[in-house]
């Protein structure tokens, strides 16, 4: 089945650590020799006795690090107030990346952290939910919590305070290898509260997948499109005139799978798009939510449910 891309406007571009790897592991101060760091309010402090980043919406990139596989560590302290905050990792120059995070205000939920590709710069939190994705996690407000990701070639999992508290199965995102961020991002209610981070290291080295990793979970339903073509941009006018002529042709269409959950992942092939609809999409009419998912638009453009 084709998807025609469709928009009214120019798109604003917008598992235990053996001893021996830990002591191979790299410790890595906060400082500028060590890492860009980005933000208005973000820089090395001291906090709870520990040498730190302190950050409220900004982040910090290592400097030359290419890592694909091993491990990442680090303690992360934060009050109460909203905010998430996580690490990035196998990031390339076209701002695809994994990325883990944690939610504070979800502190004791079922989604008290999340797992997430990013596509071509574009968060995928909305697609990605469940067990695979997300745990049920207490944090310690006002104190360290030390985070783990032990990175395999086609999975990982995360342990908290000591626990494995997520494994991922599949690590979604295109890019196999490159740089290390953390970051923090208050929500817009959070105006004061900090993100602390310390301890950081990292071993870049080969790391399997273990045995008793489980299998990607795959929905299937009946009659469920598992691959989709999806035409380049066109501006509202166009496509009007196209769908009266029922006339699609010197379109050019790129192949879109969905993924292991279903859902298509629209940000993999038309990126501007999600960039255009996430600033103006309140304001388009023929989506029929405030939340332009697929099936919105697919309603929008043919006047069908998408499980018609």
């Amino acid at each position: 089945m084709r998807f025609l891309v469709v928009c009214s406007a120019a798109l604003a571009f917008a598992a235990t650590v053996s001893r021996g790897a830990e002591t191979e592991s790299v410790a890595v101060p906060f400082d500028a020799a060590h890492w860009e760091i980005e933000g208005s309010d973000s820089a090395p402090a001291a906090y709870l006795g520990q040498a730190a980043l302190r950050l409220h919406t900004g982040a910090a990139t290592l400097r030359g690090v290419d890592f694909a596989t091993g491990m990442i560590e680090y303690d992360v302290a934060f009050q109460a107030e909203p905010a998430f905050l996580g690490v990035y990792f196998r990031g390339d120059d076209v701002d695809n990346a994994e990325n883990f995070y944690l939610r504070v205000h979800k502190n004791g939920g079922w989604d008290a952290n999340q797992y997430m590709p990013v596509n071509k710069g574009h968060a995928t939190w909305q697609i990605y939910s469940g067990s695979e994705f997300s745990s049920k996690e207490n944090y310690a407000i006002g104190g360290w919590n030390h985070v783990r990701l032990e990175v395999y070639d086609d999975s990982a999992d995360v342990f908290i305070n000591g626990r494995r508290s997520l494994r991922i199965p599949q690590l979604k995102s295109t890019s196999k290898h490159g740089s290390i961020s953390i970051d923090a991002t208050a929500a817009r209610e959070n105006t004061s509260g900090q993100v602390f981070y310390a301890n950081f290291r990292y071993h870049a080295a080969a790391n399997a997948r273990p045995a008793d990793m489980p299998a990607v979970r795959v929905f299937s339903a009946p009659g469920l499109i598992r691959h989709w073509q999806v035409s380049d941009e066109l501006a509202e006018g166009e496509a009007v005139r196209r769908a009266s002529l029922g006339d699609w042709s010197s379109l050019r269409w790129s192949s879109l799978a969905v993924e292991s959950n279903g859902v298509a992942d629209l940000g993999r092939a038309a990126p501007a798009l999600l960039s255009w609809l996430a600033a103006h999409g309140h304001a388009v009419h023929r989506i029929s939510s405030g939340r332009a998912d697929l099936e919105d638009i697919f309603l929008s453009l043919t006047g069908r449910q998408l499980r018609d």
